[in-house]
Parts: structure tokens; C-alpha cells; sequence
């Protein structure tokens, strides 16, 4: 809740200095640019290359050699 304040005083200081449709631009921008981020985390959390790595780590964390 704490990123809304930060987003509302952002998107009021940017409207003035480059006009409102430019502000609602780079809001929406940011707004695309954060589901990509999310999204790709999301992929990166569920792919095999992690849970083999994953899997690996606890292997060596039971079985030190």
C-alpha cells in the first residue's frame, strides 16, 4: 500500500513537468513493464533448470561429501 503513495506523488510531480497524457503514458509503461517483470519471475520460479538446480542443492545440503 506503501508503493501507491510513492506512485500517486510521482504520478502528480510528473504532470505538470510533461503534461498529463505523457504522465498517463509512462503510468501505463510502468504498469505493462511490472506484469513482464512478475510474469518472468513467475516462469523463471517454475521452470525444470530451477527445480533440477533446487533439487540438487538439498541433495548436497543431505549428503555432504
Amino acid at each position: 500500500m506503501g508503493v501507491m503513495t510513492l506512485g500517486g506523488l510521482a504520478g502528480g510531480a510528473l504532470g505538470p513537468l510533461i503534461g498529463l497524457r505523457s504522465a498517463l503514458w509512462a503510468c501505463a509503461f510502468m504498469a505493462v513493464l511490472s506484469i513482464v517483470l512478475v510474469l518472468s519471475i513467475v516462469l523463471v520460479w517454475s521452470s525444470p533448470l530451477d527445480q533440477a538446480a533446487r533439487t540438487a542443492t538439498a541433495h548436497r545440503l543431505r549428503n555432504p561429501v
